[in-house]
């Protein structure tokens, strides 16, 4: 499904970002936190370059690399992320 998207939409674009995301999120599960973490770290360049920076979706990407530098024992940059996606979701939102 990747492959052929990348090959229809180009690689910039948000359905592609979201296959990545959905890819992470199985890797995730299957404790694989290194390809995760890769993965959403592709959705989330993506997303920021198609979306902007202040945008739901990237908040929520950048909540998901959260959960895996946690789960990675990384605390410390966990909680960076996670003060991230919280900013990224205040500025998409309004407080």
């Amino acid at each position: 499904a990747l492959e052929i998207r990348i090959a229809h939409l180009g690689q910039t674009h948000v359905s592609v970002a979201n296959t990545y995301c959905n890819i992470g999120s199985a890797y995730q599960g299957l404790g694989e936190n290194d390809k995760a973490l890769d993965a959403y770290t592709k959705d989330l360049q993506i997303k920021v370059t198609a979306l902007g920076p202040h945008h739901v979706s990237v908040a929520d990407t950048q909540n998901n690399i959260a959960m895996v530098l946690k789960a990675t024992g990384k605390l410390d940059e966990a909680l960076q992320m996670y003060k991230q996606s919280l900013d990224t979701t205040v500025q998409a939102l309004g407080k």
